[in-house]
């Protein structure tokens, strides 16, 4: 399990020091939640999960935002650019 947990958080962190960003100031975007939402909440980063199908989400995982399609990301995008939550 560590294996696994190591393989999901590892590419936000070396995007982050890449980039230069630090984690609140990132808005991961994903369409799996063990993947996309995990591993992000896993490296400090707020995530928006792209749930196309309506899933419901689980207990243990909860995403910061859901959306049903890309263009409903513009308007957190904008928010996020803004500074505000």
């Amino acid at each position: 399990m560590r294996n696994v947990i190591a393989y999901i958080v590892a590419p936000n962190y070396q995007a982050l020091h890449i980039s230069g960003l630090k984690p609140e100031e990132v808005l991961h975007i994903g369409d799996s939640l063990t993947n996309d939402i995990i591993g992000a909440h896993n490296a400090g980063i707020r995530a928006a999960w792209i749930n196309r199908r309506n899933k419901p989400a689980t207990q243990h995982c909860t995403p910061d935002y859901i959306v049903v399609c890309l263009i409903e990301l513009i308007p957190l995008l904008t928010k996020a650019e803004q500074g505000l939550k």
